[in-house]
């Protein structure tokens, strides 16, 4: 059985993902640069939260992912770009629906047939849950991934 509660987290990592790199390309458009923004920023806040004699503290450590080969982040990035087309039929029929238990049957619909779309890109839901969160963290990656959709979407 599906855990439905891990897809929502993941689907909101990846609204997430979206965001940040749509954020990314407007920063781009406008001759600023998103990533170099946040990195300084963090980077300050850092430097002054951080004394020589504290350990690094477990949240602080970044996880190991596997490297993310083209095959399956071309995989991956079509799914994306199906998921955005689902999420958007989807959401303007949420728009228009009153009930709040047709409006959560809506939601379990597009949660499966989102699953299934992934699924039947050829990616199970641990390698794509896995890949979203490397995107959070893994900013080659992420720039890989926005290369591809571009070129999926044109």
């Amino acid at each position: 059985m599906i855990n439905h509660k891990t897809i929502i987290a993941s689907l909101s990592i990846w609204l997430l993902t979206c965001a940040t790199a749509a954020q990314a390309e407007t920063q781009e458009a406008t001759g600023g640069d998103y990533y170099d923004q946040y990195s300084e920023s963090s980077q300050a806040e850092n430097a002054q939260a951080a004394t020589p004699a504290e350990e690094p503290k477990e949240a602080d450590v970044q996880p190991v992912f596997d490297e993310v080969d083209d095959a399956t982040l071309m995989k991956y990035a079509a799914a994306v770009v199906e998921l955005r087309k689902i999420h958007t039929q989807y959401q303007q029929e949420l728009a228009d629906v009153q009930d709040q238990e047709k409006a959560l049957q809506l939601q379990k619909t597009m949660q499966d047939e989102m699953i299934q779309m992934i699924q039947s890109k050829g990616l199970d839901l641990d390698t794509y849950n896995q890949i979203t969160e490397q995107m959070r963290v893994d900013e080659d990656l992420l720039d890989r991934f926005n290369q591809m959709t571009k070129a999926q979407e044109s």
